[in-house]
């Protein structure tokens, strides 16, 4: 047996049918202290879990993650021992290069984000961290225009010390806070109406709400790589050799970006733009794994599983200067980057707020036309 394939047998085949049984309740896990808390474990334990994952060839497309099922991100690294993170990147290549494109008039992009908010709520001994949720989603057509479409899911109590805070405090369902002198942070344990907006070119301008708004300016906005933003045509011709493809990078990023960061956001470019944000053919795909195993700050973890339960293989980006990291999980099958963890670092502090866990759910061409997204089930969660 090659080693392709026994990358493939490590993970097994994705359920082709959706498993639709959904029924949330939201619950204190007692246990937490007793057991440790991991690195990518959530302070809330899924009583009931609804998952629906649907195999496709070219689009990952599976079900929100709901509030309360966040999965612990279980990690096996003794499956893949014999293998280094090397050879495993260049196993990724060669699946992203004979995975076939799907069809559709939109590049769509749907991801599920958490983050902690960057201020506590409450007031006095009854302060409190609150963790915030939202879908969003991006249509690109290949003559320019795009559009983003946001629903934020609402707030809830990170911990169970949190959540007894909360309740000292009242347990509110609504705040403001102000981020910013023109910036207002309006959070709700409720998800919010949800807005879907078309990009422009053109003046960018805050209200008191801490809403923007973009006046004017031309729809077409194109795709953008590193700063630098190209046509449909210009990246699908981009270079299919990873030496190649790496210069075009390096010198983009030149144009835009502080050297001592450079390698961190080469590293970024090549694993999530080039094969998240942009329709990249399979080759360049392809060049973009190629070109990533040969980085020095691109560390292999081991086997994985994102917060939906989906097996895959993790790496570590590390920016040396600041030390902020960002950790993929990649579908060994087809290549496509599952979520990415983002640990935005200040004097080796996490900074809250700015650190985040993002899901992709969708990645691919569709028909579907742009709209606001849906509330998933099981929000608002229950505060029990």
């Amino acid at each position: 047996m090659d080693e392709i394939s026994a990358v493939r047998d490590l993970y097994g085949n994705p359920p082709l049918d959706p498993f639709l049984q959904s029924r949330v309740r939201v619950r204190l896990d007692q246990e937490m202290g007793a057991r440790g808390e991991g690195r990518r474990r959530s302070p809330w334990k899924a009583v009931a879990a609804g998952l629906a994952v649907v195999a496709a060839v070219a689009t990952v497309t599976v079900a929100v993650p709901e509030l309360s099922a966040r999965l612990d991100a279980s990690r096996d690294t003794t499956a893949t021992a014999s293998l280094t993170g090397k050879d495993v990147l260049l196993r990724i290549a060669d699946q992203a290069e004979s995975t076939p494109e799907t069809t559709g008039e939109y590049w769509h992009v749907r991801e599920f984000g958490h983050y902690t908010f960057g201020k506590q709520l409450g007031e006095g001994a009854n302060k409190y961290w609150v963790e915030a949720s939202e879908l969003r989603e991006h249509w690109t057509t290949r003559d320019g225009e795009s559009w983003v479409g946001e629903r934020k899911l609402g707030v809830v109590p990170k911990t169970p010390a949190d959540l007894e805070a909360w309740r000292r405090d009242g347990s509110p369902s609504q705040w403001d806070r102000t981020m910013e002198p023109k910036l207002v942070e309006h959070l709700s344990l409720a998800p919010d109406k949800g807005a879907l907006t078309q990009m422009r070119r053109g003046e960018v301008s805050y209200r008191p709400d801490g809403k923007y708004m973009v006046t004017g300016g031309d729809p077409k906005v194109d795709f953008l790589i590193a700063g630098r933003e190209l046509t449909y045509a210009q990246v699908r011709a981009l270079p299919e050799d990873p030496a190649a493809l790496t210069a075009w990078v390096r010198e983009t990023l030149g144009r835009t970006t502080d050297p001592s960061a450079r390698e961190y956001h080469l590293a970024i470019t090549l694993s999530q733009t080039l094969v998240l944000d942009v329709p990249a053919p399979p080759k360049v795909r392809a060049a973009a794994y190629r070109a990533l195993a040969g980085l020095p700050n691109v560390r292999y973890v081991g086997d994985a599983r994102d917060e939906q339960g989906r097996a895959g293989v993790e790496f570590s980006i590390v920016e040396s200067q600041d030390g902020n990291v960002t950790n993929l999980i990649i579908d060994p099958r087809t290549g496509q980057v599952l979520s990415a963890e983002e640990t935005v670092r200040d004097k080796g502090e996490p900074v809250l707020g700015k650190t985040r866990t993002t899901t992709y759910l969708e990645v691919g061409w569709t028909g579907v036309e742009p709209q606001v997204p849906d509330i998933p089930a099981g929000y608002p969660p229950k505060l029990s």
